[in-house]
């Protein structure tokens, strides 16, 4: 005769007691280790993406400087006569003057500024700020790309060079001890007759 009391069969029970708390353990560990590997493809990509804009910053800042020396190389400010008086050594990229032997934007070394030397004779190197901004205290502020840029003239007799080769490196960060710092490279080499 079977059992017709409402009484729960106990035994039965006992048996199948941990299968829901099992089932619902695998089904959430499942959902989880899911979540987690969707969110590591979104933080991933996150990276990448903000990677690709601080790439676009340092390719520009580079070639916003190699623009600006083809500019003053074409007014004739980048030649061999190491003679030229001071003040006629000053060249303007972005709206920032860039004056002879007066220390750039970039600190290229442990000790100090690289300084600007427009008319070097065969070789010119200068810095600016391709972005530069207005601080204002307590306010945080973006990081500023800036340039660097050498200008060298290159060939086989050294007083009739036959290339003019333009060298700008574009950097997201003007700050060179950040990992964050991006650099980007454009050169141009360009024939003189």
């Amino acid at each position: 005769m079977r059992n017709t009391s409402l009484k729960p069969n106990i035994k039965y029970l006992k048996t199948r007691a941990g299968f829901v708390l099992l089932f619902a353990l695998l089904i959430s560990s499942i959902l989880l280790a899911t979540g987690l590997g969707i969110s590591r493809i979104i933080l991933r990509e996150i990276f990448l993406a903000s990677l690709g804009r601080e790439s676009s910053v340092a390719f520009f800042a580079a070639d916003t400087g190699a623009e600006c020396a083809l500019h003053w190389y074409q007014l004739g400010q980048f030649d061999l006569d190491t003679t030229m008086p001071a003040p006629s050594r000053t060249i303007y990229c972005n709206g920032q003057i860039i004056g002879d032997n007066v220390p750039g934007v970039l600190k290229i070394n442990l000790i100090g500024y690289e300084p600007n030397v427009i008319n070097g004779g065969t070789e010119s190197t200068f810095s600016f700020l391709t972005n530069p901004q207005v601080v204002t205290p307590g306010v945080s502020v973006k990081p500023t790309p800036c340039a660097l840029v050498k200008v060298r003239f290159a060939g086989t007799n050294p007083f009739l060079p036959s290339q003019l080769i333009v060298a700008s490196r574009g950097y997201n960060n003007c700050n060179l001890t950040s990992p964050q710092t991006l650099e980007r490279t454009l050169e141009y080499t360009l024939k003189i007759d």
